[in-house]
C-alpha cells in the first residue's frame, strides 16, 4: 500500500463556497486514493471536480496529516448545526466555487423550451384535437 494525500471540496459552507481539506488515505494508486476519498463525508459528492489534488507521500507525511485532521474543527463538527457556528471562524479557508455558477448558467439556457419541444407538443396537440373531432 502506498500514502496519498488527497485535497478534495468539502462542503456546507455556502452553496457557492467550499472549503479544500487534505485526506491522508492508504492505496495501491491515485486513482483509487481519490475514488476512496470522494465517499468521505462532507465532500461534495456531486461534483465532477470534487478532488483537487492527489500527492504520493511518505508514511511520515501521512501520519502528520492524521494528527493535522484530528485537531481540524471543520472535521470534528458532528453536525450541521456545529459547523455552520464554525464556519465564522473558518472565513479564511473558505474558497468560492466556480462549479456552481457553471450549473447556474446551464439553468438559465434549459429554463427555455428548445424549438424541437415546441414542436413535438404542437404535433402532440394537434394529433389529439384531429382524433378528437375524427370520432
Amino acid at each position: 500500500m502506498k500514502f496519498y494525500l488527497v485535497t478534495a471540496k468539502c462542503g456546507h459552507v455556502g452553496k457557492a463556497s467550499y472549503m479544500p481539506i487534505i485526506f491522508p488515505i492508504k492505496a495501491e494508486n491515485g486513482r483509487e486514493a481519490a475514488k476512496i476519498a470522494r465517499t468521505y463525508p462532507r465532500v461534495k459528492h456531486n461534483h465532477w471536480d470534487a478532488i483537487l489534488d492527489c500527492q504520493l507521500v511518505d508514511e511520515e507525511t501521512y501520519k502528520k496529516q492524521i494528527i493535522l485532521n484530528s485537531d481540524d474543527p471543520y472535521l470534528k463538527a458532528s453536525s450541521k448545526q456545529e459547523q455552520k457556528k464554525l464556519v465564522i471562524g473558518l472565513k479564511e479557508r473558505i474558497r468560492k466555487d466556480y462549479h456552481q455558477n457553471e450549473i447556474n448558467k446551464l439553468k438559465k439556457k434549459s429554463s427555455k423550451p428548445n424549438l424541437m419541444y415546441q414542436k413535438q407538443k404542437y404535433i402532440n396537440n394537434f394529433s389529439f384535437y384531429e382524433f378528437a373531432s375524427n370520432s
